[in-house]
């Protein structure tokens, strides 16, 4: 199913969310493993992930709920979307739990990590925020950028997108 050359030509990294079946999230991020691409996978929404799968993953993003699901830690704040990360980190490579308001917390197995608080904004909609927010940190990402400045950038984004009126 993935291996047409022509579809990685001009790919940086894998984006994967769960939404698609697993064993379809599976064989294209086998695929993108032997290309050596980076996997990033959005577990939105929150089921349980195989173990073929989280195998294969670089990065996991997931909002405050989600990162309970998978973590068992309540994310209220900054604080304990830190927490969360850090359990993620456990499993996965690098983590980033989203926390709304508050902000985002990352981790990673390196022992990198840092939050960042939410952009102070007048709020309009979440809807599509936590798309923004990854599109953005997979390009980024991409780009070159490391972690750090690709959460950064796309925090700053997924605040412009929710001050927007929705269908903008």
């Amino acid at each position: 199913m993935f291996a047409d050359e022509t579809l990685w030509a001009d790919a940086g990294i894998l984006v994967l969310q769960k939404e698609i079946l697993d064993p379809i999230n599976i064989a294209a991020a086998a695929a993108a493993r032997e290309r050596g691409l980076r996997i990033c996978l959005n577990a939105a929404p929150a089921r349980p992930l195989p173990g073929e799968l989280v195998s294969l993953v670089d990065i996991i993003v997931v909002n405050a709920i989600e990162a309970e699901v998978y973590s068992g830690v309540a994310v209220e704040d900054l604080a304990s979307a830190g927490r969360a990360a850090d359990a993620l980190a456990q499993t996965y490579p690098a983590a980033i739990v989203t926390a709304g308001g508050h902000g985002l917390a990352t981790a990673a197995q390196d022992g990198a990590a840092f939050c960042l608080p939410a952009k102070n904004v007048e709020l309009v909609s979440t809807h599509g925020a936590g798309d923004v927010f990854v599109g953005t940190l997979c390009a980024a990402l991409a780009g070159g950028d490391d972690l750090r400045a690709a959460c950064e950038t796309a925090n700053a984004r997924a605040a412009e997108h929710v001050v927007k009126p929705t269908g903008q």
